[in-house]
C-alpha cells in the first residue's frame, strides 16, 4: 500500500549530537533520518536558532516541546 510505504520512508529531524538544555540549536547539530515520529524536515526553520528546552540525546527525534524561541 502506498500510504504504508510513505510512512516507512518518511524522514524526521534528529539530533546529530547531544544538545544541552538552553543551548542555541544550529544546523550542525541536526540531521534527517527515518523514524516513527518527530518533526518533518519542512519545519527546520522553526528549530534553527531556537533554544533547547531540555537535554536532547544524540539520535533522538526532535519534537515540538524540545525547543523554544
Amino acid at each position: 500500500n502506498e500510504l504504508e510505504i510513505r510512512n516507512v520512508a518518511r524522514k524526521y529531524i534528529v539530533a546529530q549530537k547531544h544538545i544541552i538544555k538552553g543551548q542555541r540549536i544550529t544546523e550542525d547539530m541536526l540531521s534527517f533520518k527515518r523514524s516513527e515520529c518527530g518533526m518533518e524536515p519542512k519545519y527546520i526553520d522553526l528549530i534553527l536558532g531556537a533554544f533547547a528546552a531540555k537535554d536532547i540525546e544524540e539520535g533522538s527525534t526532535i519534537k515540538a516541546g524540545d525547543f523554544y524561541v
